[in-house]
């Protein structure tokens, strides 16, 4: 049996259960079934109304098609490949003339489900449908909007209460007596913090193994603790290497739109570890190279020795956050950046590590407060993440041009930056805050640490 089915099998026994005992707004449901059959194709789970018509299709596998035909249970509900899979399934059966209201993708601690769009046809192509091409299923462009379709995402909880609540919210949306949509800012938010904590699972045991064994490694943490005054955990991290593995990932397509003289990231190497780090690491190289800038956001230390188990799917999934960046146009983050970047690190965490944020709204009040003319200097002597600074940034931005406009106009980044000075002891934090500022707009040169 696939390390999936148990899952799926437990999964179909909990709807099962409340299905057969509860209506949802009057609404009733016959079954669930493993393996319906739609066209050559078989979602895991599919749940039945009364009527006999399909209300909602589950994917909780991610099926891979080359170099070879294989299925991988570590995957992101919200990758670029694992939502085109699923909506292939709606698209297939609506190709025969019916309708499934809903669509959804689960692994075994996370869920996505989506609204079938009434126009399903502009956002799906059924060419990349018939030849299983995932990734490309979803056209060109509609992904984001797409998950204005979302109409939950979250943890998923394999009991009846949670169950119960999540046919209440589609059942209300079914029936146009309460629509339910998630902000398709919050979708991203939750599918960058998916990532990194889906990634540090796996890396934890072989940054701990290499902490044993890898006396460079070693001394590189030691040189932190006595720099920093603490020695964070393995799996504090672990994470921080995640987190600052993802802002390069992120930062690297947003100069991928703006300088031509850099490759396309896609599709790494995935037959070996070493292969694929190298490869990771020169195209991080060739962006210092072709901006002949950013080498503090690209060179981080002791966060670049990140490792990763030599696990096929692993890599994959690093691959396939890669290729949902390029789906989402990381253009779009930006005006998420500063918010995303907090909320990756939970406050139970920043407390841990001796980090404590000011709310973004006080740190506008302060900075409006504070700043007085267009040509004031600013210094943050414990920027954290950049609060403060992003804030200041703000309201210089207003104060020389009389408006908020990223990218600025030509040569007011320059200026802005210029007056900004931020100090940590941390270099974490310092580097998403070294990230958020240079977002404003990386065609600027003479980025400065």
């Amino acid at each position: 049996m696939s390390r999936e089915a148990p899952f799926q099998d437990r999964l179909r026994d909990v709807i099962q259960s409340v299905i057969s005992r509860y209506k949802f707004d009057g609404l009733e449901f016959s079954k669930v079934e493993r393996d319906f059959q739609i066209d050559a194709r078989k979602p895991d789970l599919t749940v039945f109304l009364r009527s006999g018509e399909p209300f909602l299709v589950l994917e909780a596998k991610r099926e891979v098609i080359r170099p070879r035909l294989r299925t991988r249970s570590f995957f992101q509900p919200l990758g670029r490949a694992t939502v085109g899979q699923a909506i292939s399934y709606v698209a297939l059966y609506s190709d025969i003339g019916g309708r499934i209201p809903f669509f959804a993708t689960a692994n075994p601690k996370e869920i996505a489900v989506f609204k079938t769009p009434e126009n399903l046809m502009d956002f799906v192509n059924l060419d990349k449908v018939l030849s299983r091409d995932y990734e490309n299923v979803v056209k060109p462009g509609k992904f984001t909007e797409l998950l204005k379709y979302l109409v939950f995402h979250g943890r998923l909880t394999l009991s009846e209460e949670f169950i119960s609540k999540l046919f209440d919210i589609l059942a209300k949306d079914f029936l146009r007596t309460k629509v339910t949509r998630v902000q398709p800012g919050w979708a991203l938010i939750g599918f960058l913090r998916e990532f990194v904590e889906g990634l540090s699972e796996k890396c934890e045991p072989i940054i701990k193994l290499r902490m044993e064994r890898d006396d460079e490694f070693k001394q590189k943490v030691n040189e932190m603790e006595e720099r920093l005054g603490y020695r964070p955990d393995i799996s504090s991290l672990t994470r921080m290497m995640v987190y600052v593995l993802m802002n390069k990932l992120i930062f690297y397509k947003v100069l991928e739109w703006k300088y031509r003289g850099l490759p396309r990231m896609i599709n790494l190497p995935t037959a070996s570890k070493t292969e694929f780090l190298k490869a990771l690491n020169d195209y991080f190289e060739r962006a210092i190279e072709v901006t002949e800038d950013f080498e503090p956001i690209f060179k981080t230390g002791v966060y670049d020795m990140i490792d990763f188990p030599d696990e096929e799917e692993v890599l994959e999934y690093v691959n396939e956050f890669i290729s949902t960046l390029d789906s989402i146009k990381v253009e779009e983050i930006g005006g998420y950046a500063g918010y995303i970047y907090e909320e990756l690190i939970p406050p139970t965490e920043r407390h841990q590590l001796g980090q404590f944020y000011t709310p973004p709204a006080i740190c506008e009040l302060i900075a409006k407060w504070a700043i007085r003319s267009p040509d004031d200097v600013i210094l943050d002597p414990g920027c954290g993440s950049g609060g403060f600074l992003l804030a200041a940034y703000r309201v210089l931005l207003r104060l020389k041009t009389g408006r908020y406009a990223i990218p600025p106009p030509k040569g007011v980044h320059e200026k802005i930056i210029a007056q900004l000075y931020g100090v940590d002891i941390n270099p974490f934090p310092a580097h998403l805050t070294a990230m958020n500022i240079a977002m404003k707009d990386v065609r600027s040169p003479r980025y400065r640490t």
